[in-house]
């Protein structure tokens, strides 16, 4: 006989699971940190973009193309309901050295400028342990605040 907390239980892991398959990690981590993900999502007070929607246009990092999209989001919120914008890229893309990565420092820079303009978190995600030694002290260097580990 099953129980109320375990269907309940299992219940939530048909739903996480969906979430996985639907969206990836990054929901189903959210789905368990806030059920209401889906509301987020449908009032655009939380959008989830691809590296393909962001970064990668065509095969080829475009920074250009990436900080009009976080300006463009940046003053959707200082004019919508959500005035602070948080928003928090994954860098794994920068690991295929596609054309244009080469100027990934630089966008990083202009990013921590555009950051001071406004209301606003942006943070950018390295796996320490995937990316060059170089790579990450080039970012150490560029940015002004960084979290390591648990700091």
């Amino acid at each position: 006989m099953v129980t109320p907390s375990q269907r309940s239980a299992m219940r939530i892991e048909r739903i996480a699971e969906s979430w996985f398959k639907q969206r990836g990690a990054l929901c189903f981590y959210l789905f368990l940190a806030a059920p209401d993900v889906d509301e987020k999502l449908s009032s655009c007070q939380l959008k989830m973009l691809s590296a393909s929607q962001t970064y990668v246009q065509d095969g080829v990092f475009v920074a250009e193309g990436v900080l009009d999209l976080f300006k463009q989001s940046l003053s959707d919120g200082e004019r919508g309901s959500y005035r602070r914008v948080r928003a928090c890229g994954d860098m794994e893309w920068a690991l295929l050295n596609l054309p244009g990565t080469e100027e990934l420092m630089e966008y990083e820079a202009r990013v921590n400028v555009l950051a001071q303009q406004h209301d606003c978190t942006l943070m950018c995600t390295y796996h320490v342990n995937r990316f060059s030694g170089r790579l990450i002290t080039e970012v150490l260097a560029t940015h002004s605040h960084v979290l390591l580990g648990n700091r």
